[in-house]
This record gives structure tokens, C-alpha cells and sequence, in this order.
């Protein structure tokens, strides 16, 4: 029996040991995944974010952009009916002026 304990011993001391191994290498791999499941977690909320921000920049832009786009044309418009006006009231004026005598100058004749 003595000669079967020699042999058993060693033998559940090795497996033990190869046991506690296998425990420490699996709580090691276990601990690896958690931290690159919750570094790939992190970097898509990072990323999620970044995103959001970047569509709200670009519908921000594009309300700027919207927004000059109106008010130049409202520009443009303005500039369009004042001189309309201008031009208007400048032909009513030679109008008036020939009934005079006056007569206007002609810019689309070339001068010889």
C-alpha cells in the first residue's frame, strides 16, 4: 500500500498542479476577453458619438448654408426691384424731358 501511495501522490500533485494551471491560464484568458470586449465597447460608443456629432455639424452647416443662400437671393431680388425702379423712373424722367426738347443720348449707337 505504501508503494501505491508513493506512485498516487506524485501523480495527484502533478495533476494539481497541471489542474491550478489550467485554472490560472483560463481566468487569464477569461480577464483578456473581458478587456478587449470592453475596449471594443468603449470605442464604439466613441465612435457612436463622434458620428452623432458629425451629423449635427453637417445639418448645422447646411442650415448656414441654407440660410446665405436665402439671404442672398433676397439680396439679389432687392438689388433687382431697385433697379427696376431706378430704371423706370429714369425712363419716365427722359419722357418728360423730350416733351421738352431734350433729347436723350443714345449709348447703343457707335460713335463714328
Amino acid at each position: 500500500m505504501k508503494n501505491d501511495l508513493d506512485i498516487i501522490i506524485p501523480i495527484l500533485t502533478i495533476a494539481a498542479m497541471f489542474g491550478g494551471l489550467i485554472w490560472r491560464l483560463a481566468a487569464m484568458k477569461s480577464a483578456l476577453e473581458f478587456s478587449i470586449d470592453s475596449a471594443t465597447d468603449l470605442l464604439l460608443a466613441r465612435i457612436n458619438a463622434l458620428e452623432l456629432e458629425i451629423r449635427i455639424a453637417q445639418s448645422e452647416s447646411l442650415a448656414r448654408k441654407d440660410f446665405l443662400d436665402y439671404r442672398l437671393h433676397g439680396h439679389d431680388e432687392q438689388i433687382t426691384h431697385k433697379f427696376d425702379r431706378c430704371w423706370a423712373e429714369i425712363k419716365q424722367i427722359q419722357n418728360f424731358l423730350t416733351k421738352d426738347g431734350f433729347i436723350p443720348r443714345d449709348t447703343n449707337k457707335s460713335k463714328t
